[in-house]
Formats: C-alpha cells, structure tokens, sequence
C-alpha cells in the first residue's frame, strides 16, 4: 500500500524525480538470470617443457548495485522502487536470495573467485 508523504517529506525530497515502470521487473528477471557462475583457465606458470594451467569459477553474483547499473538507475532509486511497488519488492527479494544463495554456496567451496 503506498503512503501518502506529510508535508515536511514532501519538502526534504530533492532531485529528480523517478519513473518506475513494469518493464524493470522483465529487466531485472533478465540480469538475475545473466548472473551465473563461468568456469575458466587461469595459466598459472609457465616452464621451459610445460605449462600449468588451473581451473577457477568466477562467480557472478546478483547485487542491487549490479541491477541498478544494468537498467541505468541510481542505488538509491532500486530501494525506492522496492518500497514503493510491490511487484517491484517481490523481484528485489528473488535478487536478494539468490545473491546470499550464491554467497554461502560458493563461500563454503573455496572455489570462490569473483569476476570482473
């Protein structure tokens, strides 16, 4: 249920105002499911006969900060949406469990190596 802002709110709002729309729930789907771990080679030395090579997973994490960039918003105006809408709310939350998922899974493996 939205809140109707007091007087004294309204006037300590400053900048530009945001505009929400349905499609950031589409786009926010679309980077959460962007976020999956990638396997690579690391060249870890190099000898005179041979080479080594190892394998790291770089782990791709969702984050508010991450989204925010993606759809091209302040940090600020995610957490206003979040308040605002509760669809919106509702994607946050999928985003939010999915990123402590990833952080304790990958965490406890000790194959944690996080992309650029």
């Amino acid at each position: 249920m939205k809140k109707t802002p007091t007087k004294k709110e309204e006037k300590e709002k400053v900048g530009r105002p945001t505009t929400y729309h349905k499609s950031y729930i589409k786009l926010t789907e679309e980077y959460i499911n962007s976020c999956e771990d990638e396997e690579d080679e690391f060249h870890k030395t190099r000898g005179e006969k041979s080479d080594s090579y190892e394998r790291v997973i770089r782990v791709k994490i969702p984050t508010v900060e991450g989204l925010a960039g993606y759809i091209n918003v302040a940090r600020s105006t995610i957490y206003l949406w979040k308040e605002e809408h509760q669809e919106f709310s509702d994607i946050i939350d999928k985003l939010l469990e999915k990123q402590a998922d990833m952080l304790i899974s990958n965490g406890l493996s000790g194959t944690c190596s996080i992309a650029a």
